[in-house]
Formats: structure tokens, sequence, C-alpha cells
């Protein structure tokens, strides 16, 4: 048993090298389309948020507010390409949690006997706390970051 243990971690171990990421390999950078929306990341960890322009073997190049920003390659710690808004999947899924918790809330205020409210019914007060909690669900959802930045570079072991 413990012979196949071993083996199989020699085997995940030999093929570890082919599904890291290129990520800390520069010419990753070619990957991107000028245009496309970047992240650059310093070393001091200030980031630089514009549209990618070009990159060569000592900098990397990006538009930010109309002006070109050049940051020197020694100088960069991650490239981080934009993602596709997650705004509505956000805004949904707030909302299905949301009336989900209000319509739990509801249904476990309210009893089967006559005893509470004359004038509003039991369906009514669920009904009521299910909208409410999707609303605020939606608002929480739509505060969410809509985007993410998917990692191009990161500066470590430089070829």
């Amino acid at each position: 048993m413990s012979k196949t243990i071993w083996i199989s971690l020699a085997v995940c171990l030999s093929l570890f090298p082919f599904f890291s990421a290129e990520s800390n390999s520069w010419s990753s950078l070619a990957k991107i389309e000028p245009g496309k929306k970047i992240e650059v990341v310093k070393m001091d960890s200030t980031s630089i948020k514009g549209e990618f322009s070009d990159y060569d073997d000592e900098s990397i190049s990006l538009i930010k507010k109309g002006k070109i920003v050049i940051c020197a390659r020694k100088d960069v710690k991650t490239v981080g390409l934009q993602g596709a808004s997650k705004r509505k999947k956000h805004v949904l899924m707030g909302m299905a949690i949301g009336a989900g918790a209000g319509f739990l809330l509801g249904l476990s205020t309210t009893s089967n006997d006559d005893s509470g409210f004359e004038f509003i019914s039991d369906q009514t007060v669920m009904t009521a706390l299910a909208l409410m909690g999707a609303g605020a669900g939606a608002g929480i959802g739509a505060a969410l970051p809509a985007h993410t930045y998917g990692l191009i570079y990161a500066a470590g072991d430089r070829p």
C-alpha cells in the first residue's frame, strides 16, 4: 500500500512543472492584447490600473487616463489581466440568498393558529420578508467587486 502512495506522489511531483502556470515568465505578457485592462502591482505594493500598451525586455507600458505610464521590469511585482464582470452573478446570488433567508425568517415567525394579526396573513408576512431579503441581498451583491484580475506575470525566478 505504501509503495503505491510513494509512486503516486512521485508521478504527481514530476508532472507539477506541466501544470504550473507560466506566470514567472516575462514573455507571458505577449498574450495580452493592446487595449486590454490590466493591473500592474509594483514592488512597493502600489497598484496601477490601465490599458495595456506594450512591453519589452526592460519595461511594460500602459495607458492610464490618456497618459502612457512606463514601469521598469525590476519594479514590477505582478501583472494581472482584468476578467469579465461578475456583477450580474453577484446580484442574482445575493437576491436568491436574501429571499431564502427572508422566507425562512418569515416561516419561523409565523404560526398555523389564528393568534397573530387579524388584518395580515402569514403568507403575506413571509412574502414581504422574502422580498425585503431579496432586495437587501441584491444590494450586497451589487456592492461586491465586479472584476477580478487573473495573474499573467509574477516576479520571482527571472530567466
